[in-house]
């Protein structure tokens, strides 16, 4: 019994001492976000997908091939992240009313965490639908997440 108890605090100790830190990293996205997320115009010249899980998101497709001719860069969703390989994240709640939410995306890129992505996030169809906009140097990119009936 008393190894046990060695091992057990030992154990926590470990874990403590060689676990990740940051205090930003215990903040999370809520429930409501995590899911698969899609362009919801298929036409958009830029087209991408978001997976959210409880602190992590990953980035796909949103390329550096998708800026148009005439286009300004900066606007290109996403363009400074990593693609296609999980990321720390989570979101802050800035204004909350029945119709919509408006806060903010922090996503870690390369160890540091980037300036915040002002999102706003609304439901249709009873709540089935969900739908997120993300804006990016003034240009806005709206994502759709339909819940399976």
């Amino acid at each position: 019994m008393k190894k046990l108890v060695i091992f057990t605090v030992f154990s926590v100790f470990l874990l403590h001492s060689c676990g990740d830190v940051d205090p930003s990293n215990s903040k999370s996205f809520p429930y409501r976000f995590q899911g698969t997320w899609e362009t919801h115009h298929p036409d958009d010249f830029y087209f991408g997908e978001l997976i959210i899980s409880f602190n992590r998101i990953t980035i796909l497709y949103y390329g550096r091939m998708q800026t148009p001719l005439d286009g300004n860069d900066m606007e290109r969703p996403f363009r400074n992240f990593t693609k296609d390989v999980e990321l720390h994240g989570y979101s802050e709640v800035e204004t909350s009313t029945s119709d919509y939410e408006e806060g903010f995306f922090f996503i870690r890129e390369a160890g540091e965490w980037q300036e915040g992505i002002r999102y706003r996030y609304w439901t249709e169809d009873y709540g089935r639908v969900k739908f997120l906009r993300l804006t990016f140097n003034g240009r806005n990119e709206t994502l759709r997440h339909i819940i399976p009936d």
